[in-house]
């Protein structure tokens, strides 16, 4: 019988080796995009390598020592085609792994080394960088034509703003929109405002306006300074900002609206 146990157990030790979970892919914690043709002479290359456009805090990258304008040369030695090629590969090596980065920089080269990380929640990434930061100075187009607006700390202080990211055609968006409605409704005499921003063109907004019925401002982010600065990657996503102009809260999703108006009426209070 115990032999019998034994036998049992030498046979089944490789199944439950072999059900471990694999380690989880790595995470640098970069925004990129392909470096344009200047760019690539510069550095010397004819490929379009990966530019840092933004690094996370917290990540892998930004202990490092990446930054923004860096160009992503090489990974543990061999050279990086694109920005796809980099994703790729830094998602296929494990999280904990150390891997060496040579980037372009001004007029160098710097080689650099990073521990790759869990990927985290996109969520809480967002709030990691936004999260009691000012809310920064933007210039956006008024969708009805009434002339540009200026978004910034000093332009709606005293007030509680929400910034809602979205797009016509995003189905969740308009429900969340829905929401949005009464909520401004129901808080717009204690102070909150809210505002609709899409990087559609007019052509676009416009005559879908004439269908809807907004009782607050929709603005189009026609200089794309609105996406270059907070990098919305899911629609709709909602940054809060208290009376001081500091942004409190960020959320991605129409789900999360009770956390929302919950936010809202605490910041209302304060």
């Amino acid at each position: 019988m115990v032999r019998a146990t034994r036998l049992a157990l030498f046979v089944l030790l490789p199944f439950l080796i072999s059900a471990a979970p694999p380690p989880a892919p790595g995470w640098l914690g970069l925004r990129l995009e392909p470096a344009s043709e200047t760019e690539q002479k510069a550095a010397g290359i004819s490929r379009p390598a990966p530019k840092v456009t933004r690094v996370f805090p917290p990540s892998p990258a930004l202990a490092a020592g990446l930054a923004a304008g860096d160009l992503v040369l090489q990974l543990d030695g061999k050279d990086v085609t694109d920005v796809r090629d980099l994703v790729g590969r830094v998602g296929g090596t494990a999280s904990g792994s150390t891997v060496e980065v040579k980037v372009f920089r001004g007029t160098e080269t710097v080689t650099l080394k990073a521990t790759l990380a869990d990927k985290p929640d996109q969520q809480a990434l967002y709030r990691s960088e936004w999260e009691n930061r000012p809310l920064p100075t933007l210039d956006l187009m008024d969708a009805v034509g009434n002339g540009r607006v200026a978004l910034s700390a000093e332009a709606f202080k005293g007030k509680v703003v929400i910034l809602d990211y979205f797009a016509t055609w995003c189905g969740p968006c308009k429900r969340l929109s829905r929401d949005l409605h009464e909520l401004h409704t129901r808080e717009k005499g204690r102070g909150l405002e809210i505002l609709a921003i899409t990087g559609e063109e007019a052509g676009v907004v416009q005559p879908w306006l004439k269908g809807e019925s907004h009782p607050y401002p929709v603005l189009i982010d026609d200089k794309k300074g609105f996406e270059e600065t907070f990098a919305p990657s899911v629609m709709p996503t909602l940054w809060m900002v208290d009376k001081k102009g500091v942004v409190r809260g960020v959320w991605l999703g129409a789900a999360e609206y009770p956390a929302i108006a919950k936010r809202a009426a605490e910041l209302l209070a304060e």
